[in-house]
Parts: C-alpha cells; sequence; structure tokens
C-alpha cells in the first residue's frame, strides 16, 4: 500500500480568493456540453499546470514529491525521496462524462510520457527475485491512460452550492510501456545491478503492476487534490449554466 503523506502535504493549503479568470461556465443544457466540458478543462489545465496559489495547487511541473513509500505483501519495501513527477505540462483531457441526475463524472486524462525521478531505498523480492540498494532512479511510463470516476453532493455554503466529492472516487491507469533504472543496486555492483534492470525492463508489465504505484498514487491525489482545491473555491454555479 503506498503511504503518501508528504505528497498530501505538499498539495494541500488553500488560500480565498476570486474565481480565476481563466474559468468559463459550460451550459448543463447545451448540446454541446461534452464539447465545452472538454474544450474548458483543457484550458483549466494548461493554467494549473504551473501551479495556481489562489486555488491552492502547486507547480506541477514538474511535481516535487517529498516521499513516497510502498510495501507489499511479498516483503518489497520501496522508498523514493525528493522526487519529481514530469510531463504533466503535456496532459491533455480526452474523454468526459458528467450525470447531473445521477451527480457523477467521469474524466479521461492522457499524457505522452510520463517519468519519476527520485533518489531511492529498496530491500525485498521483485516478482521471483531478491533486490537491494539505493541511489538514483527512473521509471518511465508511455501513453498514460488516466481515467477517474467520482461521485458528488452538493452542499450550500454561504448562499451558493458547491460541489463536495464523495470518498468512493475510483481511478484505471493504464501505460503502453514502461522503462525502469534502478542505480547503485546491490552495493553498486554493476553486473548484478545491469541484470536486474534487464530483468525489470523485460518483464515490465508485472512489474509495474508491483512496482510502478508510485507514478499511479501521485496521479490519484494530483486529480483528487486539484479537484477538491476547485471546488472548494469555485461554486457549482460559476462552473455550470443553467
Amino acid at each position: 500500500m503506498w503511504l503518501i503523506p508528504y505528497l498530501i502535504a505538499a498539495l494541500l493549503g488553500y488560500i480565498d480568493c476570486k474565481i480565476p479568470s481563466y474559468l468559463n461556465p459550460c451550459s448543463i443544457s447545451s448540446k454541446g456540453l461534452t464539447s465545452c466540458f472538454l474544450e474548458q478543462g483543457n484550458i483549466v489545465i494548461s493554467h494549473i499546470v504551473n501551479g495556481d496559489k489562489t486555488l491552492g495547487i502547486p507547480n506541477l511541473n514538474p511535481l516535487m514529491i517529498p516521499k513516497l513509500e510502498l510495501e507489499n505483501l511479498h516483503g518489497l519495501s520501496l522508498t523514493f525521496h525528493d522526487a519529481y513527477l514530469y510531463g504533466l505540462s503535456e496532459a491533455r483531457l480526452t474523454d468526459a462524462k458528467v450525470d447531473f441526475d445521477a451527480k457523477k463524472v467521469e474524466i479521461q486524462v492522457d499524457i505522452k510520457q510520463a517519468s519519476l525521478i527520485s533518489p531511492y531505498e529498496v530491500n525485498g523480492k521483485i516478482l521471483i527475485l531478491s533486490i537491494e540498494g539505493k541511489g538514483n532512479s527512473n521509471s518511465t511510463v508511455d501513453n498514460v491512460r488516466f481515467k477517474y470516476t467520482y461521485e458528488y453532493e452538493l452542499e450550500n455554503r454561504n448562499g451558493a452550492q458547491h460541489i463536495i466529492m464523495k470518498p468512493n472516487d475510483k481511478f484505471q491507469l493504464t501505460i503502453d510501456r514502461a522503462y525502469f533504472n534502478y542505480e547503485g543496486l546491490f552495493g553498486g555492483n554493476k553486473e548484478m545491478g545491469d541484470n536486474i534492470n534487464k530483468f525489470l525492463n523485460e518483464n515490465w508489465q508485472e512489474v509495474f503492476k508491483e512496482m510502478g504505484g508510485g507514478i499511479e498514487s501521485a496521479f490519484t491525489l494530483i486529480a483528487r487534490t486539484v479537484a477538491q482545491g476547485l471546488f472548494k473555491h469555485v461554486s457549482f454555479d460559476e462552473l455550470f449554466l443553467p
């Protein structure tokens, strides 16, 4: 399970503000609602990727993550610290479905390539091989498709309706390819380190399930926190017209 309190701390901290000028509402009754949602969603992404203090959103280009920790049932312990997630500047909203009656939203964000660059420490077993070491690492994924689904309720705050996300949000991340490079494995033994890195890349699909969760967890928390920051400051009526 990924333990990411440091990432939460990095993403939270809101400032009261006026609605950002780049936010333009879409009409619920319009036949072009989906296209408007996609267009305006990508405008928002292009602005917030460099951070928006008025919404409490830090710079995402790249996103600095103080610490990520992974433990799995096979005894693998993997820690990243002072990590940087690159690629969010290329994020594009490619699909969106909004059901106002059921109060449910489904979105898909595509990213051509994303990389987690970070010092690491690892000990335990990955698939069938033991692994241990510390040093610099690069975990890169190609053609990311991040699907995020959440339900919401409306809450009255100072005479305005605000979206409150329910805690049952769901996410799904698929990729076309993953690449791993871990320096400093086995005390810097080059032969053993090269063999492990070769194994990781030859078996990238299985490895990503166990070692790629850092990128997945980061995307999930980014989506959740950006949405919550937006909904905290911007009312439903400021986002959607009748």
